[in-house]
């Protein structure tokens, strides 16, 4: 075991030196800490191009982390204006091989709540702090998923937002409006069905293709570099952190009011990093 994992570390690390040969955009956070650079990727189009276009417009420009949960993550997004969105979200481009390591650059959630339709902020977003990770740990996130009623039941939920077949809350919302009885309880009959079908999906993909597990090479990640694993399968992960996690790490032990916000402004601004000139 020890053997096959050294093994896929040292492969890790070759396609990490390959995708830093590969980069195309990368980005400085100037903080009063410091700065942290990182670069995105290219493979998340959607978030990368959005990203830099909050930067080339100035979204970013001398804006809050707005909040700091120590061992996991710090967040900003807001304008200097403190407006949290830009009205708009963005579709899900979740990646396996793009998880939530340390300095993992990720997609907040519009709502910090729920988010079925699998959808991301259209600023908001986090970088990973995360801890060391053990085995141990990993096979409790596991086994809480397999046998979670709550993780069954969001993933039910989840499959039918992400389909066509969520157009019928329009026809019960409408016939709500319209006072039709008829065609409300005909909509509500038709969910129920739809229901049904979608929690025996997820029961499938938990119990027979058991999608909750992590794959050889997650592990093999999280175990040599650590982050926060229970993330994964949530956001949307399009870039990472290269160098400023003492950065990081330093913003994570500011002090903090309800709701994990920092008690003094943490200032920041983004800016897309320009190639030195030879």
């Amino acid at each position: 075991m020890k053997k096959f994992l050294m093994i896929t570390i040292a492969l890790l690390w070759a396609v990490q030196i390959f995708a830093q040969e590969k980069k195309t955009t990368e980005f400085i956070i100037e903080t009063p800490f410091g700065e942290i650079e990182g670069f995105l990727y290219d493979d998340t189009p959607l978030h990368r191009n959005n990203f830099i276009k909050l930067i080339e417009d100035g979204w970013y420009d001398d804006t809050d982390i707005n909040k700091v949960i120590p061992g996991l993550y710090i967040q900003g997004g807001s304008d200097k204006e403190g407006k949290t969105d830009p009205g708009y979200t963005i579709p899900s481009e979740k990646k396996p091989e793009h998880i939530h390591k340390k300095g993992a650059l990720s997609a907040a959630w519009p709502d910090p709540h729920a988010n079925y339709e699998g959808v991301s902020s259209g600023a908001q977003f986090f970088i990973v702090q995360g801890v060391d990770v053990v085995e141990e740990f990993l096979d409790k996130i596991e086994s809480q998923r397999a046998e979670s009623e709550q993780y069954r039941e969001n993933l039910a939920v989840q499959l039918f937002y992400q389909s066509d077949d969520q157009n019928i809350i329009k026809e019960m919302t409408r016939s709500k409006k319209e006072r039709d009885k008829e065609k409300m309880a005909a909509a509500r009959e038709r969910m129920t069905e739809l229901m049904t079908l979608y929690r025996e999906n997820a029961r499938k993909l938990i119990e027979e293709e058991q999608i909750y597990k992590f794959s050889d090479y997650q592990r093999a990640v999280y175990l040599s570099e650590g982050g926060a694993p229970e993330l994964d399968g949530f956001y949307t992960v399009f870039g990472e952190i290269t160098k400023g996690m003492d950065v990081v790490n330093k913003i994570s032990k500011v002090k903090t009011v309800s709701p994990d916000r920092p008690k003094d402004p943490i200032k920041i601004t983004i800016k897309i990093k320009e190639e030195k000139k030879e």
